[in-house]
């Protein structure tokens, strides 16, 4: 609830129980009047109203920069482990990697 810059203090939470809003529909109807009044309390215009981000350059390729790419080895157990995660793997008959199972 603190999300939108820490504002909502749980004003939504007590909107949702003033409304008694029990299911998806009536927590949407409960959002479709109180954003508005929300919004209209909480916005505040940008002093420069133009984008502040620059254009990416062309020759990157975001989808290689912007991730992870680890090399792993899987142990006696089926488990890979990283800093981020533990994964565990099915056993499979072939040790060959690629080769069908």
């Amino acid at each position: 609830m603190e999300r939108a810059a820490g504002t909502f203090q749980d004003r939504l939470v007590t909107e949702l129980r003033l409304a008694d809003a029990r299911t998806m529909d009536q927590t949407t109807a409960v959002l479709q009047d109180f954003l508005p009044r929300y919004n209209a309390r909480f916005a505040v215009q940008p002093e420069h109203p133009e984008p502040a981000y620059r254009p990416v350059d062309p020759d990157l390729t975001l989808s290689e920069i912007l991730c992870f790419k680890d090399t792993r080895k899987v142990g006696r157990d089926g488990c890979s482990r990283t800093v981020r995660a533990r994964q565990v793997f099915e056993r499979r008959t072939s040790s060959v990697a690629g080769s069908p199972a």
